[in-house]
Protein backbone atom coordinates (compact mmCIF):
# COMPACT_ATOMS: atom_id res chain seq x y z
CA UNK A 1 0.00 0.00 0.00
CA UNK A 2 1.16 3.52 -0.83
CA UNK A 3 0.04 6.80 0.74
CA UNK A 4 -0.20 10.42 -0.29
CA UNK A 5 -0.17 13.24 2.29
CA UNK A 6 -1.15 16.57 0.75
CA UNK A 7 -1.11 20.16 2.02
CA UNK A 8 -1.89 22.84 -0.55
CA UNK A 9 -2.33 25.85 1.71
CA UNK A 10 -2.67 26.22 5.50
CA UNK A 11 -6.21 26.70 6.75
CA UNK A 12 -7.25 30.27 7.67
CA UNK A 13 -7.11 29.56 11.40
CA UNK A 14 -3.51 28.33 11.10
CA UNK A 15 -2.49 31.41 9.12
CA UNK A 16 -4.18 33.61 11.72
CA UNK A 17 -2.82 32.10 14.94
CA UNK A 18 0.36 30.29 13.78
CA UNK A 19 1.70 32.26 10.80
CA UNK A 20 5.20 30.84 11.24
CA UNK A 21 3.94 27.25 10.91
CA UNK A 22 2.64 25.23 7.99
CA UNK A 23 -0.03 22.58 8.41
CA UNK A 24 2.63 19.88 8.51
CA UNK A 25 4.94 21.61 11.00
CA UNK A 26 2.18 22.69 13.39
CA UNK A 27 2.81 21.06 16.77
CA UNK A 28 0.26 18.63 18.15
CA UNK A 29 1.23 17.35 21.59
CA UNK A 30 4.60 19.04 20.87
CA UNK A 31 5.18 16.94 17.73
CA UNK A 32 4.73 18.06 14.11
CA UNK A 33 1.36 17.06 12.69
CA UNK A 34 2.95 15.31 9.71
CA UNK A 35 4.81 12.97 12.07
CA UNK A 36 1.49 11.90 13.57
CA UNK A 37 0.26 11.31 10.02
CA UNK A 38 3.33 9.20 9.25
CA UNK A 39 2.67 7.19 12.41
CA UNK A 40 -0.80 6.59 10.98
CA UNK A 41 0.72 5.34 7.71
CA UNK A 42 3.03 2.98 9.60
CA UNK A 43 0.10 1.54 11.55
CA UNK A 44 -1.71 0.81 8.28
CA UNK A 45 1.26 -1.04 6.82
CA UNK A 46 2.04 1.59 4.19
CA UNK A 47 5.20 0.83 2.21
CA UNK A 48 5.84 4.16 0.47
CA UNK A 49 4.66 7.70 1.29
CA UNK A 50 4.76 10.83 -0.84
CA UNK A 51 4.40 14.04 1.19
CA UNK A 52 3.42 17.03 -0.98
CA UNK A 53 3.71 20.42 0.67
CA UNK A 54 2.99 23.89 -0.73
CA UNK A 55 4.97 25.31 2.21
CA UNK A 56 8.06 23.17 1.65
CA UNK A 57 10.41 23.40 4.64
CA UNK A 58 14.04 22.29 4.34
CA UNK A 59 14.33 21.81 8.11
CA UNK A 60 11.23 19.61 8.14
CA UNK A 61 12.64 17.64 5.20
CA UNK A 62 15.83 16.99 7.16
CA UNK A 63 13.84 15.96 10.22
CA UNK A 64 11.70 13.49 8.28
CA UNK A 65 14.60 11.98 6.36
CA UNK A 66 13.97 8.98 4.12
CA UNK A 67 11.19 7.50 6.26
CA UNK A 68 13.31 4.76 7.81
CA UNK A 69 12.24 5.96 11.26
CA UNK A 70 8.75 4.71 10.38
CA UNK A 71 9.89 1.63 8.45
CA UNK A 72 8.74 2.99 5.09
CA UNK A 73 10.03 4.88 2.04
CA UNK A 74 9.38 8.62 2.15
CA UNK A 75 9.70 11.44 -0.35
CA UNK A 76 8.94 15.04 0.61
CA UNK A 77 8.24 17.37 -2.31
CA UNK A 78 7.10 20.90 -3.06
CA UNK A 79 3.84 21.68 -4.87
CA UNK A 80 2.29 24.97 -5.93
CA UNK A 81 0.31 26.90 -3.32
CA UNK A 82 -2.43 27.33 -5.93
CA UNK A 83 -2.72 23.61 -6.63
CA UNK A 84 -6.12 21.98 -6.23
CA UNK A 85 -5.95 19.07 -3.78
CA UNK A 86 -8.21 16.79 -5.81
CA UNK A 87 -6.19 17.44 -8.93
CA UNK A 88 -2.96 16.71 -7.06
CA UNK A 89 -4.38 13.34 -6.01
CA UNK A 90 -5.42 12.59 -9.59
CA UNK A 91 -1.94 13.48 -10.87
CA UNK A 92 -0.47 10.94 -8.44
CA UNK A 93 -2.83 8.12 -9.40
CA UNK A 94 -0.02 6.01 -10.85
CA UNK A 95 1.93 6.23 -7.59
CA UNK A 96 -1.14 5.29 -5.56
CA UNK A 97 -1.81 2.30 -7.81
CA UNK A 98 -4.98 0.32 -8.29
CA UNK A 99 -4.88 -1.45 -4.91
CA UNK A 100 -6.01 0.09 -1.63
CA UNK A 101 -4.25 3.39 -0.99
CA UNK A 102 -4.31 5.99 1.74
CA UNK A 103 -4.83 9.69 0.97
CA UNK A 104 -4.43 12.14 3.89
CA UNK A 105 -5.14 15.85 3.65
CA UNK A 106 -3.31 18.44 5.73
CA UNK A 107 -5.64 18.73 8.72
CA UNK A 108 -6.63 15.07 9.01
CA UNK A 109 -5.55 12.65 11.72
CA UNK A 110 -6.61 9.18 12.76
CA UNK A 111 -7.54 9.09 16.43
CA UNK A 112 -9.21 6.21 18.26
CA UNK A 113 -9.88 4.43 14.98
CA UNK A 114 -11.64 7.40 13.37
CA UNK A 115 -10.51 10.13 11.00
CA UNK A 116 -10.87 13.56 12.56
CA UNK A 117 -10.35 16.99 11.00
CA UNK A 118 -8.85 19.95 12.81
CA UNK A 119 -11.03 22.77 11.52
CA UNK A 120 -10.55 25.49 14.14
CA UNK A 121 -8.27 26.75 16.88
CA UNK A 122 -10.62 25.23 19.43
CA UNK A 123 -10.57 21.82 17.69
CA UNK A 124 -6.77 22.00 17.76
CA UNK A 125 -6.68 22.97 21.44
CA UNK A 126 -9.00 20.16 22.56
CA UNK A 127 -7.30 17.49 20.43
CA UNK A 128 -3.96 18.22 22.12
CA UNK A 129 -5.45 17.26 25.49
CA UNK A 130 -7.28 14.23 24.14
CA UNK A 131 -3.95 12.92 22.86
CA UNK A 132 -2.08 13.29 26.15
CA UNK A 133 -5.02 11.98 28.22
CA UNK A 134 -5.86 8.98 26.00
CA UNK A 135 -3.15 8.55 23.35
CA UNK A 136 -4.85 5.40 21.98
CA UNK A 137 -2.71 4.44 18.98
CA UNK A 138 -0.87 7.78 18.82
CA UNK A 139 2.83 8.01 19.71
CA UNK A 140 3.72 10.86 22.05
CA UNK A 141 7.19 12.43 22.35
CA UNK A 142 9.30 11.55 25.36
CA UNK A 143 10.66 8.42 26.97
CA UNK A 144 8.47 7.99 30.09
CA UNK A 145 4.71 7.72 30.36
CA UNK A 146 2.72 6.54 33.34
CA UNK A 147 -0.79 7.37 34.53
CA UNK A 148 -1.15 10.40 32.30
CA UNK A 149 2.28 11.91 33.07
CA UNK A 150 4.43 12.04 29.91
CA UNK A 151 8.05 13.15 30.33
CA UNK A 152 10.87 13.79 27.90
CA UNK A 153 14.58 13.67 28.61
CA UNK A 154 16.24 15.90 31.22
CA UNK A 155 13.02 17.32 32.70
CA UNK A 156 13.60 19.17 35.99
CA UNK A 157 10.74 19.48 38.47
CA UNK A 158 11.81 21.44 41.56
CA UNK A 159 10.74 20.89 45.16
CA UNK A 160 7.24 22.06 46.05
CA UNK A 161 5.79 21.76 42.55
CA UNK A 162 2.65 19.71 41.93
CA UNK A 163 1.91 17.87 38.69
CA UNK A 164 -1.60 16.56 38.14
CA UNK A 165 -2.23 14.46 35.00
CA UNK A 166 -2.68 14.58 32.15
CA UNK A 167 0.50 16.50 31.34
CA UNK A 168 3.25 16.36 28.74
CA UNK A 169 6.64 17.88 29.58
CA UNK A 170 8.98 17.57 26.61
CA UNK A 171 12.79 17.40 26.64
CA UNK A 172 14.86 19.85 28.71
CA UNK A 173 11.94 21.56 30.46
CA UNK A 174 12.43 23.19 33.84
CA UNK A 175 9.57 23.52 36.30
CA UNK A 176 10.71 25.79 39.13
CA UNK A 177 9.72 25.64 42.81
CA UNK A 178 6.05 25.75 43.84
CA UNK A 179 4.57 25.54 40.36
CA UNK A 180 1.22 23.83 39.90
CA UNK A 181 0.38 22.01 36.68
CA UNK A 182 -3.25 21.22 37.33
CA UNK A 183 -4.07 18.86 34.49
CA UNK A 184 -4.26 19.23 30.70
CA UNK A 185 -0.91 20.98 30.38
CA UNK A 186 1.67 20.70 27.59
CA UNK A 187 5.09 22.33 28.01
CA UNK A 188 7.23 22.32 24.88
CA UNK A 189 10.87 21.40 24.57
CA UNK A 190 13.33 23.64 26.40
CA UNK A 191 10.73 25.82 28.14
CA UNK A 192 10.98 27.26 31.66
CA UNK A 193 8.17 27.83 34.16
CA UNK A 194 9.38 30.22 36.83
CA UNK A 195 8.58 29.87 40.53
CA UNK A 196 4.89 29.74 41.46
CA UNK A 197 3.48 29.54 37.91
CA UNK A 198 0.05 27.89 37.81
CA UNK A 199 -1.23 26.25 34.63
CA UNK A 200 -4.47 24.48 33.80
CA UNK A 201 -5.56 23.61 30.26
CA UNK A 202 -2.56 25.41 28.79
CA UNK A 203 -0.12 24.81 25.94
CA UNK A 204 3.33 26.39 26.13
CA UNK A 205 5.25 26.18 22.87
CA UNK A 206 8.96 25.21 22.83
CA UNK A 207 11.70 27.54 24.10
CA UNK A 208 9.28 29.75 26.03
CA UNK A 209 9.66 31.37 29.43
CA UNK A 210 6.63 31.75 31.73
CA UNK A 211 7.28 34.26 34.50
CA UNK A 212 6.96 33.92 38.26
CA UNK A 213 3.44 33.56 39.69
CA UNK A 214 1.74 33.75 36.28
CA UNK A 215 -1.59 31.92 36.00
CA UNK A 216 -2.59 30.44 32.65
CA UNK A 217 -5.91 28.74 31.97
CA UNK A 218 -7.37 27.96 28.53
CA UNK A 219 -4.39 29.59 26.82
CA UNK A 220 -1.76 28.85 24.19
CA UNK A 221 1.55 30.74 24.43
CA UNK A 222 3.64 30.96 21.26
CA UNK A 223 6.58 33.34 21.46
CA UNK A 224 5.15 36.79 22.13
CA UNK A 225 1.63 35.62 21.34
CA UNK A 226 -1.04 34.51 23.81
CA UNK A 227 -4.09 32.85 22.28
CA UNK A 228 -7.44 32.21 23.94
CA UNK A 229 -8.88 29.29 21.92
CA UNK A 230 -12.21 29.48 23.70
CA UNK A 231 -13.00 33.04 22.57
CA UNK A 232 -10.64 33.33 19.59
CA UNK A 233 -8.84 36.24 21.25
CA UNK A 234 -5.17 36.80 20.53
CA UNK A 235 -2.67 39.31 21.92
CA UNK A 236 0.61 39.77 20.08
CA UNK A 237 3.10 42.03 21.84
CA UNK A 238 6.25 42.95 19.94
CA UNK A 239 9.68 42.37 21.40
CA UNK A 240 10.50 40.29 24.45
CA UNK A 241 8.03 41.76 26.92
CA UNK A 242 5.37 39.07 27.02
CA UNK A 243 7.54 35.99 26.57
CA UNK A 244 10.98 35.25 25.23
CA UNK A 245 12.89 32.90 23.00
CA UNK A 246 15.32 31.12 25.30
CA UNK A 247 17.63 30.39 22.37
CA UNK A 248 18.27 34.11 21.87
CA UNK A 249 18.75 35.50 25.39
CA UNK A 250 20.61 34.66 28.57
CA UNK A 251 18.51 33.55 31.51
CA UNK A 252 19.38 36.60 33.59
CA UNK A 253 17.60 38.74 31.00
CA UNK A 254 14.63 36.37 31.03
CA UNK A 255 14.10 36.70 34.76
CA UNK A 256 14.30 40.49 34.60
CA UNK A 257 11.32 40.66 32.28
CA UNK A 258 9.23 38.39 34.51
CA UNK A 259 7.52 41.17 36.42
CA UNK A 260 6.30 42.67 33.13
CA UNK A 261 4.94 39.34 31.94
CA UNK A 262 2.77 38.87 35.01
CA UNK A 263 0.94 42.12 34.30
CA UNK A 264 0.69 41.83 30.56
CA UNK A 265 -0.80 38.32 30.47
CA UNK A 266 -3.94 39.74 32.08
CA UNK A 267 -4.83 41.63 28.92
CA UNK A 268 -5.59 38.36 27.14
CA UNK A 269 -8.68 37.92 29.30
CA UNK A 270 -10.11 41.02 27.65
CA UNK A 271 -9.18 40.06 24.07
CA UNK A 272 -11.55 38.47 21.61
Amino acid sequence: MNALIVSTRPAPWIRCYFPEFSEFSLLLADKPLVEHQLDWCARKGVVSVRVLDAAYDAQLAARLGDGSRWGLELSYEHISATADAERVVAENAEFLGTDAALVIHGQELEYDGKICRIDSIRDYFELNFRLIDHPCECVLPGYYSEQGVNLGMNVQIRIGSKVNPPVLLDDNCRIDHNCWLNGEVIVGEGSILDRGARLHRAIVYPQTYIARDVELENKIVVGTRVIDPMTGGCVNLAGDVLSADLRSHGRGFIYRIGRFLRRLLRVVHHAG
